[in-house]
């Protein structure tokens, strides 16, 4: 009697056993996430690449920062309401993540004589993922300087890279 109870325990543990190895074989489970993501402006790999343009290289001199929206331009012996420029090309490292540039600071050492705008004043520039664009940065002598001191002009440019969802 004892080994026949054995036997029907044994059985039946083997029959659960099967019977879940066999259902684990023919089903399916399909997982579905939802929910979203987001990604902060300063974890963008948004920056100039290094490749400047100016209208007069002898009058005017633009850098970049590497890796960064940080840049300077230097402008000196201008006459009264001649413009130069620097044109900016600004690299998105981005696969999949556009970015819209927009203007965050501007210094201008000399804002008495120079006044300076750039292209993203009033509207942002977008970096497409994996793409350029360029940034220009207008100067403009706007009062003549009597001091030599004052006949350059040293501008510092912040630009900020915000993610525009696709």
């Amino acid at each position: 009697m004892k080994n026949k109870k054995k036997f029907y325990v044994v059985g039946l543990l083997v029959f659960v056993l099967v019977l879940g190895i066999g259902y684990a074989a023919v089903s399916t489970v399909g997982l579905n996430i939802d929910g979203t993501a987001s990604v902060k402006s300063e974890n963008l790999n948004v920056s100039f690449n290094g490749v400047t343009e100016v209208s007069d290289e002898e009058k005017v001199v633009a850098n970049s920062t590497d890796n960064s929206l940080d840049a300077t331009i230097s402008v000196s012996d201008l006459t009264l309401n001649e413009i130069v420029t620097a044109t900016y090309t600004i690299k998105n490292e981005e696969t999949d993540v556009n970015a819209n540039i927009t203007k965050k600071t501007i210094t201008n050492d000399k804002e008495e004589f120079f006044e300076v705008t750039t292209s993203v004043d009033e509207s942002p520039t977008t970096v497409d993922a994996n793409g350029t664009a360029k940034v220009t940065v207008t100067v403009k002598l706007i009062k003549t300087p009597i001091e030599a001191d004052d006949s350059t002009a040293n501008i510092q440019i912040d630009l900020d890279a915000n993610p525009v969802q696709q």
